[in-house]
């Protein structure tokens, strides 16, 4: 369609803000509820981690490998989220807590990465950080570290929390894709670190 340009510009500015106000509602009531809760969890999860510093610093990698590896829990948490949303808005799951046998392969195969991935994690951590600044840490602990407080964390967020959040948030009639995965994030980050201070 030859038009000029400002027109085309006017139908879109005036196309989105009619698509905003007609689901303005829905947006507010969400995000509402989302944003400061969210919040609060990673203003939480950074003091937490300011304090546990001097115990981090003392196990070399772990500075390397804490954003993977929280980035990776919450990776784990939305599969199970999104997953759960989708089989929800299918009506292959009730929204009951109750794992059935479709929520069970999901679960299964969240534990077989985490299984596969945090190792993995501990393992491409401790070669960077040999290359970059010539480390002089344990392998084998790196791995350890990684591998428990990995599957604690899928243990409780991922699965636990992911499954959780998604019926409640379906029950409450909020859409769980607008709510599960920015909440398990922010929980994910504090969950990860607690449970990482543990198994140091």
């Amino acid at each position: 369609i030859r038009l000029p340009e400002f027109i085309l510009q006017v139908f879109t500015i005036a196309g989105s803000v009619t698509i905003l106000w007609h689901i303005r509602k829905h947006i507010i009531s969400a995000r509402f509820l989302v944003l400061p809760m969210s919040i609060s969890f990673q203003v939480i999860a950074g003091i937490f981690l300011e304090t546990s510093l001097p115990a981090l610093i003392a196990i070399p990698g772990i500075l390397v490998f804490l954003p993977a590896f929280l980035a990776l829990g919450g990776n784990l948490s939305s599969f199970v989220a999104s997953r759960t949303s989708t089989q929800l808005h299918l009506g292959t799951l009730s929204a009951e807590f109750t794992i059935r046998r479709n929520s069970l392969a999901e679960v299964l195969n969240v534990v077989a990465l985490s299984f596969l991935l945090f190792p993995l994690l501990g393992v491409i951590t401790f070669a960077i950080e040999s290359v970059l600044y010539s480390s002089q840490g344990s392998l084998l602990e790196l791995v350890r570290i990684s591998w428990e407080a990995g599957l604690l964390t899928t243990l409780v967020v991922a699965i636990l929390l992911g499954f959780s959040i998604s019926i409640l948030s379906w029950r409450f009639n909020f859409d769980p894709d607008d709510v599960t995965i920015p909440v398990l994030s922010a929980v994910t980050d504090l969950i990860g670190i607690f449970f990482l201070m543990l198994v140091l």
